[in-house]
């Protein structure tokens, strides 16, 4: 059965159905597809933007705005647990003390099973850096009236741009085929956005230098060599990704 599929199901299944959002990338993370299915059912959609401690309360606002014109928003961070119990009163206000079913769904490693767990205030559902983690439904209860339901990642139809389903943690940065080139558009995306952390890491200056100058760099500090001495630039490209996708950088 297809990812598709599977999230079609849960559709059905489902009174209540949450899209989990990268708050940095909320438009692009967003599945235009899936959500005209849920309104067609007459069932009710609301955006949830994870990772907002990724981003500034100037960012938030207008987001918020944009996006509340068409559905409910909620800005949550799972691991700090940021936004948790306004999302658990809204649920509880939409049962009417009556059994509902919640789906979960967005792209993969969006953080659709962190955000179960933190609504279940226990682990009860498996995580994983790795995307695509969740490989089937799984129907958790939170409470007497509400259950959810965790469906697997699935990335939208024609979503081709590696380097964005990189940044958004849906594609393994073991499974990039040019992965210094991916390192090295992070690394010229760091330097316009916010270098400081990145800076930090690996304790190298950014300025406007050549990103793959950066990239020997660090490959040399760290140790990270072949033979004669030459630095291994795809390992060292493949820590950046990850240490990107573990929240090091950002």
């Amino acid at each position: 059965m297809s990812f598709y599929t599977r999230v079609l199901r849960v559709i059905r299944q489902s009174n209540v159905l949450l899209e989990i959002l990268d708050a940095r990338f909320p438009e692009q993370t967003r599945n235009p597809y899936l959500e005209r299915r849920i309104l067609s059912e007459g069932k009710k959609l609301i955006l949830i933007m994870n990772k907002s401690d990724l981003i500034s309360l100037r960012q938030a606002k207008a987001f918020k705005e944009e996006l509340e014109r068409e559905h409910p928003v909620v800005f949550v961070s799972s691991s700090k647990r940021k936004g948790i119990n306004r999302l658990k009163t809204l649920l509880t206000a939409l049962s009417r003390a009556q059994k509902i079913k919640v789906g979960v769904f967005g792209y993969p490693n969006s953080g659709k099973s962190s955000l179960v767990n933190a609504l279940k205030g226990r682990h009860v559902a498996g995580t994983s850096i790795k995307a695509g983690f969740t490989h089937g439904e799984k129907l958790i209860r939170l409470t007497h009236n509400i259950s959810v339901i965790d469906a697997p990642g699935i990335i939208p139809l024609g979503d081709k741009d590696e380097f964005f389903l990189i940044l958004v943690c849906a594609r393994n940065p073991e499974r990039v085929k040019d992965v210094e080139l991916m390192a090295l558009k992070l690394i010229e995306l760091i330097q316009k956005t916010s270098p400081k952390k990145f800076e930090a890491r690996y304790s190298v200056k950014l300025d406007s230098r050549d990103p793959g100058e950066v990239l020997e760099e660090i490959a040399l500090k760290q140790g990270m060599l072949l033979k004669q001495g030459l630095p291994n630039l795809e390992a060292i490209a493949r820590r950046i990704l990850l240490d990107w996708q573990k929240g090091f950088l950002q």
